[in-house]
């Protein structure tokens, strides 16, 4: 399953090295953090 970045690009009026050059800069790895993320999920 992939993602159409066309429409993206298109909707932000970039160039194809623009909008791959925005995507590397801004590409991170990200640790999210919940309360609830540590807890055991008991139903």
């Amino acid at each position: 399953m992939g993602v159409n970045l066309g429409v993206y690009k298109g909707f932000l009026g970039m160039s194809d090295s623009n909008f791959v050059n925005e995507i590397n800069k801004r590409r991170t790895f990200a640790i999210i953090s919940h309360p609830d993320a540590a807890q055991p999920f008991n139903a």
